[in-house]
């Protein structure tokens, strides 16, 4: 018989840090457990619980390898901007009266009701009008609301310049640009958020309260800081100097912290670069083909054999994605070449030639989930009209809206008149890629179960049959 051997449970926590061995001897044997906890130091120690409090539960197993980047300009970018708010605070007290012995608390209260129904109308208006927009482009609205704030700041800042009579429309617009601030920078720090956390391993709302006491601390330490800068920095010139350093740092590292988000979900701008090898390559060989029906199996088949390597990793996209671009610009080599839109059907027919009607668009089209045509004007403009889901739910496909913008990509690169058969070609072409497509994004990295192309949330087409 062999020998029983001692068996050795370790026991980590969330974080994966060893929190002790757990031992026990053969049967007979004098020592039945025991328990052996890893040596540390204070420093050690101290360093875990600042994790435990500080970082989500799991970390770093639970979120992103994208999240401490972030998170470390993040920090930076608030410790700046909560200095430049109090000099901007302090601007906005001069301006209202404080000091004054002319001014009174009520002219003082009425200015600032203004301003917050100002900002309060502004925050309704810029959620109806953008609302859809802020996840599929959070990474350009989470930039943008820090553009906003400073700017807000700015005003803040130069009111007390102006003539009481002016001083209410500055904060006004102080306020509008705050406003817009708020509304820009709570929904894209949500997507981040989701974006962040690891759907197996870690929790939205743990991140979330993480990021909270985080920026508190940081807020703080800010607000310590600002009351030396504030106390020692009295003149106009010295205020401006240092209000400008502020605003370049916390631009700067927030543009930073911006680029260190690697998104791996498509928005049109991150879907034009992840296939710009593969239309590339594709266009050339429609071109050389001379547009014959024969030219879609051909293409299929050339790209299919190295498809993957045509395809590229959402950490390579990210580092050529532009923080603030044109979603609807289709760029090659960073230079546009066309615009796309998702619209309504109405807009399709606009630019629809005589010779074509919608019934020959129906049935040229229809399988791929979309419809879609060209014109050429002082650019080339494509319009894509999808389709609701029906009841083969060809247009229920999750990479629907992804081959309708490759669909797009394609067209531009090849298209100098809006030819049918051309259309045709292409379309044809996107749509008999179907599962290889869908194996080279999963392959590479890419979540493709949701994708935010339609950030506008266009009008959808539901055929309906008359008697």
């Amino acid at each position: 018989m062999g020998t029983e051997k001692d068996t050795v449970v370790l026991e980590y926590d969330s974080n994966g840090v060893l929190l002790g061995s757990y031992s026990r001897g053969p049967a007979g044997s004098r020592n039945r457990s025991q328990v052996e906890e890893p040596t540390t130091t204070l420093s050690q120690r101290a360093l875990r619980r600042a994790i435990d409090v500080f970082l989500p539960s799991g970390y770093p197993h639970s979120v992103t390898s994208d999240y401490t980047d972030y998170q470390i300009y993040d920090s930076f970018q608030a410790f700046a901007s909560t200095i430049a708010n109090l000099l901007a605070n302090r601007a906005v007290l001069a301006a209202v009266g404080v000091g004054d012995a002319d001014a009174t608390s009520t002219s003082a209260l009425f200015m600032k009701i203004i301003q917050d129904a100002v900002g309060r109308c502004a925050t309704i208006l810029f959620a109806w009008k953008y609302g859809a927009a802020l996840e599929p482009e959070c990474k350009m609205y989470r930039f943008a609301a820090d553009l906003a704030n400073d700017t807000a700041i700015i005003f803040d800042t130069a009111s007390p310049w102006f003539p009481q009579s002016v001083r209410v429309w500055i904060l006004c617009v102080s306020g509008l640009f705050r406003s817009v601030c708020g509304v820009m920078g709570v929904s894209s720090r949500a997507a981040l958020t989701l974006h962040f956390t690891d759907s197996s391993k870690g929790s939205i709302s743990d991140v979330n309260a993480k990021d909270s006491s985080q920026e508190t601390v940081i807020t703080l330490l800010g607000m310590l800081a600002g009351s030396l800068v504030v106390s020692n920095i009295q003149s106009n010139q010295a205020t401006w100097i240092c209000m400008i350093v502020l605003l370049v740092f916390h631009l700067y590292t927030n543009y930073r912290a911006v680029k260190a988000v690697v998104m791996t979900s498509f928005n049109r701008q991150r879907t034009t670069l992840a296939v710009e090898a593969l239309a590339d390559q594709t266009a050339q060989h429609f071109l050389r083909s001379n547009l014959d029906p024969t030219a879609v199996i051909d293409a299929v088949r050339a790209v299919s054999e190295d498809l993957q390597g045509l395809i590229p990793s959402p950490s390579y996209v990210s580092k050529r994605e532009l923080v603030l671009a044109r979603g609807s610009a289709i760029s090659r080599d960073g230079r546009p070449i066309a615009t796309a839109k998702f619209t309504s059907i109405k807009d399709v027919l606009d630019i629809l030639p005589p010779e074509v009607t919608l019934k020959d668009l129906m049935a040229q089209q229809k399988h791929w989930g979309y419809l879609i045509w060209c014109s050429f004007d002082t650019e080339m403009d494509i319009r894509i009209a999808l389709f609701a889901n029906d009841e083969q739910g060809s247009s229920a496909d999750s990479l629907r809206d992804f081959r309708a913008w490759t669909h797009a990509c394609l067209l531009a690169r090849i298209a100098h008149t809006a030819q049918p058969n051309l259309i045709t070609l292409t379309g044809d072409f996107v749509w008999q890629l179907g599962d290889r497509l869908r194996e080279a994004l999963l392959s590479n990295g890419w979540v493709i179960d949701r994708t935010f192309l339609d950030a506008h949330n266009a009008p959808r087409i539901q055929i309906s049959h008359s008697d």
